[in-house]
Parts: structure tokens; sequence; C-alpha cells
């Protein structure tokens, strides 16, 4: 029997019920919106735990966090990281470890110039499968040998839905990867990556497809200024589902490919929007240079976890600002950037995940919807 965790609320922090755990994935994520906390237990709708227990983030110096992830006693395993809030920042995922009690996931974050600064990030773990496999395709794969010309990662650092055949990465040049998936074949889903180290570094998907020798991956890692560094780095992929592999959760997805164009519907492969009610429809709006919104019309939750990675040549970089309940939908507000900290116009990969909890204990919908928007994530 999985214990029910329940965080008490105020005005800004209603309480949760935490819901079934995710039986496909040993998965936890937080969002840190108390940067300069010393210690800090983020509130039921800022966190998930597929064990039912609490998650806790330990300030350790400026910029540097340490997150427990209880119960999830998984070796190996995926780790996702992006800044949030309005602030630019980098953050990246130092290392992670499981330890005789859960997973620990310590974390970087940099300003602009590339100085350790204290920053608001999303971060997540989750291992493969648990206990039933998850739907859709998923699949991600930790590249830990960054200057190998050809890498084969240990069969703890990755895995795929589809294929039994681990992947191959290729070292092409200065900060450039090529991933290669066997057996698949698709074009479209969603793709995320995370830097792996302590050097203000940040990672892009430059572009993937399927080809007949599978799926292939194309990213591209810079440091500050847009000097290309190998680093190591964590990439993840999903069709049909979330990056961590929750089952039966609200959830959407998109590939925002138009960088320029005020309002549109990315193509209907490259995007999902779990349905609740009606029709489910992603579309993204430009509200100014660098500034967008990814309205999903169906996948709705008053908490959740958002993932925001750039994707194309540039050396720009983007991140999730603010996101919150709209009504049946969930509205998430992108910024993105070049690496000096100016506004820019990129294209971008996006996905949000909805925490698997029942509604608010005693929160009214639209209050709870006006408490996400004015006091989770503002600045």
């Amino acid at each position: 029997m999985i214990s029910v965790l329940s965080v008490a609320g105020n005005a800004c922090n209603p309480a949760w019920a935490n819901g079934a755990p995710s039986a496909s994935s040993v998965t936890g994520w937080v969002i840190d919106d108390q940067p300069t906390a010393p210690n800090f237990t983020p509130p039921g709708n800022l966190q998930y735990n597929s064990t039912g227990q609490a998650n806790t983030i330990q300030r350790t110096g400026t910029g540097a966090y340490t997150i427990e992830f209880p119960g999830l006693q998984f070796h190996g395993g995926s780790v996702s990281v992006t800044p949030t809030g309005q602030a630019a920042a980098v953050c990246e995922v130092v290392t992670w470890v499981k330890t005789l009690t859960g997973q620990q996931v310590q974390v970087a974050c940099f300003g602009s110039t590339g100085s350790p600064a204290d920053s608001r990030f999303a971060a997540a773990y989750t291992g493969m499968p648990g206990t039933t496999s998850p739907t859709g395709t998923v699949a991600y794969v930790k590249i830990d040998t960054p200057t190998a010309k050809e890498h084969f990662p240990d069969q703890d650092d990755w895995y795929a839905t589809f294929t039994s055949t681990g992947p191959a990465v290729t070292h092409v040049g200065t900060g450039r990867y090529r991933i290669l998936f066997p057996g698949l074949d698709l074009h479209g889903g969603t793709v995320a990556v995370t830097a792996w180290g302590s050097n203000a570094v940040t990672c892009r998907i430059i572009k993937w497809s399927g080809t007949s020798q599978g799926e292939v991956f194309n990213i591209a890692c810079t440091g500050p200024g847009g000097t290309p560094r190998d680093t190591k780095s964590d990439i993840s992929f999903s069709q049909g589902n979330d990056y961590l592999g929750i089952n039966n959760t609200q959830e959407g997805y998109a590939f925002a490919d138009r960088s320029k164009a005020s309002s549109y519907t990315p193509p209907p492969a490259y995007t999902e929007d779990k349905v609740r009610t009606g029709t489910p429809q992603v579309t993204i709006t430009r509200q100014g240079v660098g500034r967008y919104r990814a309205d999903f019309a169906a996948a709705a939750d008053p908490g959740g976890y958002a993932q925001v990675t750039a994707q194309g040549s540039t050396t720009n970089v983007c991140q999730a600002a603010t996101w919150g309940q709209s009504g049946t939908g969930e509205l998430v507000n992108v910024k993105c950037r070049t690496t000096a900290g100016a506004p820019a116009d990129t294209k971008f990969t996006i996905q949000f995940v909805g925490t698997p909890y029942p509604a608010a204990i005693g929160v009214p919908a639209q209050a709870a919807v006006r408490r996400v928007f004015g006091c989770m994530h503002d600045t």
C-alpha cells in the first residue's frame, strides 16, 4: 500500500493529494521556485514521486542544488533539467546516483555570462521500465564519454520501448553528436536534451528523423558565448507518451517549428494533447521577439512539469517561463534568447506533463488556476 502524501496549502501553495503511483516508470520531478532557500520541500502541486514520498531540495551554494528523490531505487535512468522563470539562466545536471534511500540528483545553474547564479528550475528523474511497460514510444540515452569518436552506452544508460539493441553515439565534431537508435523509423514525436556537468553548457536538438537504419538524433552543445563544447548529455524521445513514461496522465508536447509565425498549429505528427474533453489541439502564439505561448487545449493540470529545448543550427537557448491551467487546457509561456541573454526568435520543442493527482483538496478549480498564474511561477 502506497502512503498518501498531503501537503498543507496556503494562499500561494494550495494543498494537493498524491494519487496512484506510476507503475510504468520509477519517476520523480520537482519545480524549485524558491532558489535561495537553504532547504525546500516543494508543495504537492510542484512535485511528484512515483512511490508517494516527498522530494526535497537543498541549496549547497550559489546556483548549486541537491535533490533527494526518496524511494526511487533504480540503477541508471535519465535526468532532465530546464531553467524556469523570467531571468535568463542555464541549468545542468551535475551528477546523479542511487543511494540507500532513493535517488540523489545534483543540479548547477548559471547566469548568461557563465557565472554560478541562483535560478528557478524544473528537474526530473526517470528509470524505465517499472513494473509495467510505458505506452507509446519512449526512449532515453546518456552520453557519458563525450570525446570518444564512437560510443556504445552501457545498458543502464539507455532505454527504448522499440528495440533491445543499444544506440550508437558518434562524435561528429566539437560539441556535435549523432545518436542512432536502431529499430525505429518515425517522423514525429518530440526530443529533449540536457547537458551534464558544471560548465554552464547548454545543448539543443538540431534535427531528428527516421531512416532505414533507425531513428537519428543530431545535437549540438555550446558554452558561454556560444563556443562549441564537448559535454556529457542526456537525450529523451517520446511519441504517444511523455518523456518520463508515466502512463495515464495529462500531457502534451509540440515541435514549435515556425519561430516568426504569429500563431499556428504544429504538424500533427509532432504534437500531442491528451484528451480530457473536446478535440485535442496545440497552438503556438508568438507574443514578441523570443516570446511564445504554447496552448495545450486538453492537457490540463493545476501543477505539472514543463521541459523546453531549443531546436536548430543557432546557438540560442529557450526555457519555460511560466505555466498554468486555463479552463480545460494548459498554457506554457516560453522565452528564447541568445547566449548573451538578448531575446531571439527560436524554434523549440516543448513538453508538459501533468501530475498523476486528483483534484485539489478544498480548493475550487478557478482559484487554483489563479494561484498557478499568480503565485506558483511568478517573478
